[in-house]
């Protein structure tokens, strides 16, 4: 067995920076206790006195990094203060790089998207290059301020802007910086030769960005479990590589030299994304290695990658794009081994199928425990779609970049475009089959992937030690499973992904729902979710769907109450009321564990509050620009919110609350099913943070 060190460096790093995630007291304590386990356990036990020293630094350097990271951010503190700021427009409307704030220099970019009017802003034309100027009061971004967070500290946000205060000024045209040209470059190509329905889907595959697909198509893509082709990630730089070593192959010291340039300047474009730097390290290690003649070690090299970005970024170890990355590399060294050491095809076409369904196989199970974590579900027919779809996929991909760096080759485009088209319809055509809920892994992700590397080959135990070691990390793994996440409290507030507005306040055991109650989906989440002790408020009695409430209550043990103003001699009253659901405007409603009021005008309840354990929770529903305007005018703020269609008003008169909301928004501040899928607000002693 091959000596990696490396594996212990980078698997003790990141767990030092976990532990300096965890709040003050509870990290000093774990990381204490580790640090002297560890020590006593290879010291003394194992006599590996060396190893012992390196993990306890490495924890200790990895605790130290987050630490650093932490007081950096927080040491510029401008929130909510009026300032002058000046900054260059980027490719990304509204956000400026290259800042001064006050005169002076800021790390970070700052956004003022958020900012829903500006003075001047309908005539103003801007443009990327140009430099901007403007007074406007700024919010600081804080990635640790609900939990870890990272859209925006992966996208370099640094502040955002509440209010314009003075027209912007323009102070000079200026010119975009490299990347940003060849970004609108290959947009303004795309969108030129390819339909309005395939230009964002060829784009998202070149650059990442899937700003301009349209939701429908992203979100069959997600379900079947192909996004990962909008990722730019290993599979984009292997396309990368392959091209060029199709045109540099015997010189192996000037092809490592050649592909590294392009990869280098392909993840410089894509704005240097985690899964794309992790990519671009392993890729140098590798073609390194050959070209010293030495066998290339993956494990080193995926170790080495993430060691390398969590010293420069730590809290990449937080995002889901970061993890599923490492996840899928691991997942496809570990299970390919396996798969192609039993399966040994003579004909060359039969092998590259099972090599093509063994990495498909390896992906799938290397992401299954995050796939698991973030989004409660996987796609079973993801193995299939990823066999079918990915070849295609490296074919268009390859053929855009050189079209794109050809353009005379322009006639290609539209038959680029049928491919595309092609890839979408089939892509809804998976869709049709459902997706497989399952429990997360929780903290038996670190024994899945302990038991699929017994599994891989590259340990090289007795067969009676693996065997019980595999044992135990099954049993591990089924523990974690079955075992609540991190949060011991069951203090929470839960948002899922249905069709309405459904979530659940569930303190010490008892579930108080709060949905609409329009449509199937919303009785299914309900019905999810009903245990013994559970109450349902009906939120807008004008707009639920009663013959749901009925068949709720005749086939559960739910108290449904309906929060409404009514005519007591309304028909749909005296129905409800016949099959004991209560309904009334709930201003004041106690019970142990929770106080829910109503905030109403007109007889209209505009919103419904939920304090608890010393936190409040305000639901608002949909509502006229009169009744947001009077709400925001007179409801005081609350910690948190769940929002219909107000979600942008109450983030801007509220920025330090967590706000929430089923739909659609581009705003990273504001917290959405549509992008999260099935998340958790947790009570963390006084404070409400964000955890999926």
């Amino acid at each position: 067995m091959k000596s990696r060190k490396i594996l212990i460096v980078a698997t003790s790093f990141a767990c030092g920076i976990a532990l300096a995630s965890l709040n003050e007291m509870l990290k000093i304590i774990v990381l204490a206790t580790m640090i002297l386990f560890v020590a006593l356990f290879l010291f003394f036990v194992f006599k590996q006195r060396a190893v012992a020293i390196l993990v306890c630094v490495c924890v200790a350097v990895g605790f130290g990094v987050f630490s650093a990271n932490m007081t950096v951010f927080h040491s510029a503190d401008v929130n909510q203060k009026q300032v002058q700021v000046v900054g260059t427009l980027t490719d990304t409307e509204c956000l400026l790089r290259d800042c001064t704030v006050d005169g002076k220099k800021v790390k970070g970019q700052i956004n003022f998207a958020s900012a829903q009017y500006y003075p001047g802003k309908d005539n103003l034309v801007l443009k990327p290059g140009m430099t901007l100027s403007f007074t406007c009061v700024l919010q600081d971004y804080f990635p640790d301020k609900d939990g870890i967070y990272t859209p925006q500290y992966k996208a370099n946000y640094r502040y955002f802007t509440n209010e314009i205060l003075t027209k912007i000024t323009i102070e000079n045209q200026g010119t975009p910086q490299l990347d940003e040209k060849a970004r609108i470059y290959a947009k303004d190509m795309l969108s030129h030769y390819l339909s309005a329905d395939t230009f964002g889907v060829a784009y998202a595959m070149v650059v990442g960005d899937t700003d301009y697909i349209d939701d429908t198509t992203l979100e069959a893509f997600r379900k079947v479990g192909i996004a990962h082709v909008f990722a730019v990630s290993g599979l984009h730089v292997g396309f990368v590589v392959m091209l060029v070593n199709a045109f540099v192959k015997k010189r192996k010291k000037v092809a490592l030299a050649l592909t590294m340039a392009v990869v280098f300047l392909y993840a410089y474009i894509c704005n240097f994304a985690p899964s794309i730097v992790r990519a671009m390290i392993m890729t140098f290690l590798l073609l390194f290695a050959k070209a010293l003649g030495r066998e290339p070690d993956f494990l080193s090299a995926v170790a080495t990658a993430v060691v390398a970005i969590l010293l420069i970024k730590p809290l990449y170890l937080f995002d889901a794009g970061f993890q599923m990355s490492v996840g899928a590399v691991l997942g496809i060294d570990f299970v390919t081994r396996v798969i192609e050491r039993g399966i040994k095809p003579k004909n060359g076409v039969v092998k590259k199928l099972v090599s093509s369904f063994a990495v498909s196989i390896g992906a799938t199970l290397g992401t299954l425990p995050f796939m698991l974590q973030y989004f409660g579900k996987v796609s079973i027919i993801g193995l299939v779609a990823n066999v079918v779809i990915i070849p295609v996929v490296s074919l268009v991909f390859m053929a855009i970049l050189i079209c794109l760096v050809l353009p005379v080759l322009f006639w290609a485009f539209p038959v680029i475009g049928k491919v595309i088209a092609f890839v979408t319809e089939a892509t809804f055509l998976f869709e049709i089959v459902p997706n497989l809920a399952m429990a997360s892994f929780n903290f038996g992700v670190i024994a899945y992937f302990i038991l699929l590397y017994l599994l891989s080959g590259h340990c090289r135990f007795g067969l009676f030690s693996k065997s019980v070691f595999a044992v135990m990390m099954v049993l591990l793994v089924c523990v974690m499973t079955l075992l609540p996440g991190f949060e011991t409290k069951d203090t929470k507030v839960s948002f899922f992904d249905s069709t309405g507005d459904t979530f659940c306040v569930r303190v010490d055991g008892q579930n108080y729902i709060f949905s609409q109650l329009n449509y199937n989906d919303d009785l299914n989440a309900v019905l999810s979710l009903c245990k013994d002790k559970t109450t349902l408020f009906v939120t807008d009695f004008d707009n639920f769907n009663g013959q749901l409430a009925i068949t709720l209550s005749q086939h559960t043990n739910l108290k449904i109450r309906v929060l409404s103003f009514v005519d007591y001699f309304d028909e749909d009253y005296v129905l409800l009321n016949k099959n004991n659901i209560d309904v009334k405007v709930i201003k004041n409603y106690n019970d142990e564990k929770v106080e829910i009021s109503s905030f109403e005008y007109l007889g209209k309840n505009l919103a419904t509050v939920v304090n608890f354990k010393g936190c409040s929770f305000a639901y608002v529903g949909k509502l006229t620009d009169f009744q947001k305007g009077y709400l925001l005018q007179n409801m005081q703020p609350y910690d948190s919110y769940f929002s219909t269609n107000a979600f942008n008003e109450i983030k801007w008169q509220y920025p330090d609350s967590i706000v929430a909301t089923k739909n659609y928004t581009d705003n990273n501040d504001i917290y959405t099913v549509y992008r999260c899928g099935n998340f958790t607000i947790s009570l963390r002693g006084d404070k409400m943070v964000f955890a999926k």
